[in-house]
């Protein structure tokens, strides 16, 4: 036994000495660091510790990533674990572009841009329906565990105590005790409360708030458009809660949304009351680990008005300009700018369709693979024939095609209102069973909406699709039979169409001109009674009557002469009746004009407005003007005619389009030829310049001047100046002046007083001479009287003439060897690189050469 004993203690002295293996002895840390190491091992990957983290260890066998074991720290073998992290619950969904269902492209493929109704609810900013925390709460609110109950006393005690509901649905008031409260509404509250301090308490006063509500957690299933859990705020009803999961995906139901507390449904929300009516009584306020339920979506049925082609082509003009302004704000657009479209320039071959230009855009409608034809097909009829022309054309003119066109329409930001149907939609059917109940439901029908026809597209038997064509008056009559609905019907109402037939015209000689509606056995007499009857210069002696007339061989045009007194008088052979589409025309009596003016200021000696005759010359207007006095300068005379303004307007603006024309081909052909990216910027720099300078002419308005020889009233009677006066006329004639004026590449540009004995080099010296940026061949002289003198007059010798109205002047040196009048412009144009676009701009330099008034003439008299 002593043996024993010795061997034992040997051993326990060999054990307090030698060192002992890890391998074989582990305390209570390394089996907490190898646990950790295998929950981080089979749990999800997670990031490298951080500095001074517990770092993981491999259980036995079990290699680490690295061949080395880092040296373990030291710590506390008490410390609690760390807490696994929490699921985080959503409060909000993100914000996602909106869902194209595929009835939505259905309908945009028949022309119909219509979406599903009350969706795009749910795509604005998830805060704009959220529910607001710094709001009273109402008596009915149910109080649970988070909550904070304010309760302020004030009497015989006086304090102020703030305690929150705890898991248990209890808060714990000082002197008083715990009191229970989940589950009670506020109103219940109070009264629980008030009982427990009156228990203890006499005279005082109670006022009861909550603070900080809790947040609850609620769970939306189904169709939604991002489902999940969410945390809302207690206050948060059904439709908040939905606003903050998107609102249904466009397979969910917007018409049976279920809120589901325990195993009952507590609720059943038709969002088509609130987005119509604007009931909201049944959205009711959710409760902690309520579940919204959203079911697939019903049958649907698309109503609307399928467009044009033509009422394609203005919406897509008008998106295209809208989106170039959004993106170039400030500029003005020439014209129809739409991405592809290429302008040709006149003796220029037409491109071929496919070697346009065009952008490529993304495409909701590919175009499949012909699959091969072992069976020649039937020849095309003529309604395809004339949509495949149609479809052609359009592609030709816009650069897409009519289906890109539509895309383009209906994913655009643009909102329309108006039409046939009040609200064009695809709509959710619950209780709505016939095309009565589907109108209904859409506001009814709009004021241009044709009652003869209505158009239903339906897939029969699930085998193909057929076309019904009702006359829509019938279907709204209760008396007939009613059109049932099933789901993926596409409704079409068309509109009335434009044309108005029942109407006649009647002009000329009458109070008030233009178009009447045509009425049963309605007679001419009761027509002029409607235009307000006739003016006193109205001939009643014999009226026209223009009447069309359709036959087999086509339409007939005949004439009706009446004498509109014995239609007054109700003569029946003259009171005809009318028929649609008469012209009838009052003529006034022979010569008739009340009287016509012609307004002359200036240096005469009796200015004002004369009031003339049909055919008077110039010359007898300045003579009942009493003629001119000593400081008048008929050479400058200024005459200013409507007509010549209105043509030369006409003129500058036809110039200008011919001239925006050539530069958009030009910028067309560039684009089709391709160009480098350095020449490309310099192009566009030359484009935006050419546009700018275009616009600035545009912006020019002619005056109408006409270039006249005014002298005196019996020398000017007879000649060919004498000209016959128009109502609208203006003369304006100024004193002599004294200056000639420089203008343009002359080093002082300026006025210098007139000699007789001067030339235009000399003038041109006087203001310092040309610069070296100065054009000395295109120098011309603008005459006082409004007309122009180039070095084209002058031959290669140098000798020219011109005409100043006595004779003629013969002049050795060309035009810099002339001698002006008093108020005469030299203008020194500018040398300007040559583009072959400018040479439009002649015809404009042309017009504005009518346009120019005489420099140094003050027209203060013609001031509006």
């Amino acid at each position: 036994m002593k043996n024993w004993k010795k061997i034992i203690c040997l051993i326990q002295v060999v054990l307090l000495v030698c060192p002992v293996s890890p391998a074989w002895s582990q305390n209570n840390r390394d089996y907490e660091d190898q646990a950790r190491y295998y929950l981080q091992d089979i749990g999800p990957r997670r990031e490298p510790a951080a500095p001074g983290a517990i770092p993981a260890r491999p259980l036995p066998g079990v290699p680490l990533p690295s061949p080395e074991i880092p040296k373990k720290p030291t710590y506390d073998l008490y410390r609690p674990a760390e807490r696994p992290e929490e699921a985080q619950i959503l409060t909000t969904a993100p914000r996602q572009p909106e869902e194209i269902s595929d009835i939505e492209r259905r309908a945009w493929e028949r022309f119909m841009f219509i979406k599903q109704f009350g969706y795009s609810f749910f795509y604005q900013p998830p805060a704009s329906f959220l529910p607001l925390q710094n709001v009273p709460v109402g008596p009915d609110y149910i109080i649970g565990p988070g909550d904070t109950v304010r309760i302020v006393l004030w009497g015989s005690i006086q304090g102020e105590i703030n305690s929150t509901v705890d898991r248990n649905g209890q808060i714990t008031i000082p002197k008083i005790g715990v009191v229970h409260v989940s589950g009670l509404t506020f109103n219940q509250l109070r009264q629980v409360l008030d009982r427990e301090f009156n228990r203890q308490y006499t005279n005082f006063q109670m006022n009861v708030t909550l603070d900080n509500l809790r947040t609850i957690q609620v769970f939306v299933v189904g169709q939604a458009r991002f489902p999940g859990s969410y945390a809302v705020s207690s206050l948060s009803t059904l439709v908040s809660a939905l606003f903050a999961a998107g609102g249904p995906s466009k397979t969910g139901s917007l018409r049976n949304i279920q809120v589901r507390r325990g195993s009952k449904v507590v609720a059943h929300f038709d969002m088509y009351d609130f987005f119509i009516r604007g009931d909201k009584s049944k959205d009711i306020r959710l409760q902690n680990e309520d579940v919204i339920f959203i079911p697939p979506v019903g049958p649907l049925v698309a109503l609307g008005y399928p467009k044009s082609v033509q009422e394609i082509e203005e919406d897509l003009k008008l998106i295209t300009r809208l989106e170039m302004e959004e993106k170039f704000p400030g500029s003005t657009l020439p014209g129809l700018t739409v991405p592809g479209l290429v302008q040709p320039r006149a003796g220029v071959e037409k491109v071929p369709l496919e070697q346009e230009t065009k952008q490529e855009l993304p495409t909701l409608f590919p175009k499949p693979t012909p699959p091969k034809e072992f069976v020649k097909p039937p020849s095309a009829g003529f309604l395809q024939k004339e949509t495949t022309v149609t479809e052609a054309e359009f592609e030709r003119r816009f650069g897409m095609s009519l289906k890109d066109a539509a895309q383009k329409i209906a994913l655009s930001k643009r909102q329309e209102i108006g039409g046939p149907i009040k609200i064009p939609a695809i709509y959710e059917l619950k209780e709505e069973k016939t095309l009565s109940d589907l109108l209904r439901l859409a506001g009814g029908l709009g004021g241009q909406a044709f009652k003869g026809r209505v158009q239903l597209l339906r897939v029969k038997d699930r085998r193909e699709l057929v076309l019904f064509d009702e006359n829509l008056g019938m279907v709204l009559d209760k008396m007939q039979r009613p059109v049932y609905l099933v789901d993926g019907d596409f409704v079409m109402i068309f509109k009335v169409p434009p044309q108005v037939e029942t109407k006649v015209v009647v002009a000329g000689a009458i109070k008030n001109p233009g178009e009447y509606g045509l009425k049963e056995g309605m007679r001419l007499k009761d027509l002029v009674a409607m235009a307000g009857g006739l003016l006193s210069y109205s001939s009643k002696e014999e009226t026209e009557v223009t009447r069309t007339t359709i036959t087999p061989e086509g339409p007939v045009t005949s004439r009706i002469y009446v004498n509109l007194r014995g239609a007054l008088a109700d003569i029946p052979r003259e009171n005809i009746i009318l028929r649609p589409n008469d012209y009838i025309f009052v003529r006034p009596v022979p010569d008739w004009d009340v009287y016509q003016t012609v307004r002359l200021e200036g240096e005469v000696k009796y200015p004002g407005t004369y009031a003339i005759k049909k055919g008077e010359p110039l010359s007898s207007l300045l003579k009942r003007a009493g003629g001119f006095p000593p400081k008048a300068y008929p050479l400058g005379t200024v005459f200013i005619r409507p007509s010549v303004k209105k043509l030369q307007k006409e003129q500058l603006k036809a110039a200008i389009d011919r001239a925006e024309a050539s530069v958009l081909a030009i910028s067309a052909e560039k684009a089709i030829t391709g160009i480098e990216a350095e020449e490309s910027r310099r192009a566009e720099v030359i484009s935006r310049q050419q546009q700018q300078l275009l616009n600035r002419l545009r912006k020019i308005e002619p005056i109408g001047r006409v270039v006249v020889h005014m002298d005196d009233p019996e020398r000017l009677r007879g000649s060919p100046w004498d000209i016959e006066l128009e109502d609208g006329d203006a003369i304006y004639i100024p004193q002599m002046p004294q200056t000639v004026n420089v203008v343009g590449a002359v080093y002082t540009p300026t006025a210098v007083i007139y000699s007789p004995n001067r030339s235009v080099q000399d003038y041109i010296n006087m203001a310092g001479g040309m610069t070296r940026i100065a054009s000395a061949k295109e120098i011309y002289i603008i005459k006082v009287n409004g007309s122009a003198v180039s070095r084209r007059a002058f031959n290669w010798l140098g000798f020219g003439k011109t005409v100043d109205y006595t004779g003629y002047s013969y002049h050795f040196g060309g035009i810099k060897s002339l001698h002006l009048d008093p108020g005469d412009t030299i203008v020194v144009p500018e040398q300007l690189e040559r583009i072959a676009w400018l040479k439009e701009i002649k015809d404009i330099t042309q017009i504005l050469a009518n346009v120019a008034l005489a420099a140094g003439v003050v027209l203060v008299g013609f001031k509006d």
